[in-house]
């Protein structure tokens, strides 16, 4: 019965799996970057990893729910929604948002059009403002 239920235990911990949250990063040199989460109206630190060929990978089982943001180091940021699903999502540097193509994630294909309408109705909006 014992060799029974450490097999049981054996065979479900090797199911459960996390996550991936990748990202590929074109035009930038290799560098640490920050996955970092909105709390209230602050923005908090959740995890690290280094670039290396453009490729950014972080391990989504220590995520919660919740609007993310990929943070380079001059500051420019990649919001993207987790739900935990895996991610991959592809931009060129500066413009990261302009040029973000999501490869895999249907909640981020529509987080990113929503994303891009509001920005264009901002620049629309400071332009009325002018």
């Amino acid at each position: 019965m014992k060799a029974f239920l450490v097999f049981v235990l054996l065979l479900t911990s090797g199911l459960s799996y996390g996550q991936k949250i990748r990202f590929k990063i074109s035009n930038h040199k290799d560098t640490t970057v920050n996955l970092v989460r909105y709390f209230g109206k602050g923005l908090f630190y959740s995890d690290t990893a280094e670039m290396k060929n453009g490729i950014i990978e972080f391990d989504g089982s220590k995520q919660k729910a919740g609007i993310l943001a990929l943070f380079m180091p001059d500051q420019k940021m990649l919001e993207f929604v987790y739900n935990n699903e895996e991610i991959s999502i592809e931009a060129t540097y500066p413009d990261l948002m302009g040029t973000t193509k999501v490869k895999k994630s249907e909640e981020n294909t529509v987080f990113i059009e929503y994303v891009r309408f509001m920005n264009s109705k901002l620049v629309q909006a400071n332009n009325y403002r002018e």
